[in-house]
């Protein structure tokens, strides 16, 4: 019975995180991210402010058109390297989750941040994704972390 409290007040908890992060007026700050510990458990979420995320050129000439950014959990102060679950947020419905690779995929996991690398499908009738074009779309990296 304790278990499954746990996972309904983690879900309820996971609810209060989103509706805080949206609630936080991400356009003035480049970067949200919220915290709270279970047990032993820590749960964080945040998300990158959509038009101003950081977004780099790959330069890696074997990955031609991709874009990377490096997200900073470190608010969150977890001792260990947590499970990370992301999203591309696509407010404007751009199609970041149709016509893009990579919307789900966590890289370089440390308990202080994470990578993510986004590439166009051949599908999207683009041929290069640029940080300004992803800004421009106001793609952002929504995030859950948890872990300890």
């Amino acid at each position: 019975m304790k278990k499954k409290h746990l996972i309904a007040s983690t879900l309820s908890l996971f609810t209060a995180i989103a509706t805080l992060n949206i609630t936080l007026g991400q356009s003035v700050i480049a970067q949200t991210s919220s915290a709270v510990t279970v047990g032993h458990t820590k749960i964080a979420s945040g998300s990158t402010t959509p038009g101003a995320t950081n977004w780099q050129p790959y330069t890696n000439p074997a990955y031609p058109g991709w874009i990377y950014v490096d997200i900073d959990t470190s608010e969150a102060k977890f001792t260990t390297t947590p499970q990370y679950t992301i999203s591309i947020g696509d407010p404007n419905d751009y199609g970041a989750a149709a016509w893009t690779l990579g919307t789900s995929t966590v890289y370089l996991a440390t308990p202080t941040g994470f990578r993510v690398y986004l590439r166009l499908t051949n599908e999207s009738g683009e041929k290069d994704l640029t940080p300004e074009k992803a800004n421009q779309y106001k793609w952002q990296v929504n995030w859950i972390g948890i872990g300890k």
